[in-house]
């Protein structure tokens, strides 16, 4: 197994486990904000994906 293989088991898994975690939340849910100096969670996956 080269390194591409590797990164690419490492996306698909780290795909997969961010839809199980957000399996059934809400947009308004993936959108809250606790605070007004914290991010929610759409922005948090968006940052980490870029």
């Amino acid at each position: 197994m080269d390194f591409r293989e590797i990164l690419k088991l490492q996306f698909d898994e780290y795909e997969s486990e961010t839809e199980r975690y957000l399996d059934g939340l809400s947009d308004e849910e993936r959108r809250f904000m606790p605070f007004e100096k914290y991010n929610h969670i759409d922005f948090i996956l968006w940052h980490a994906s870029r």
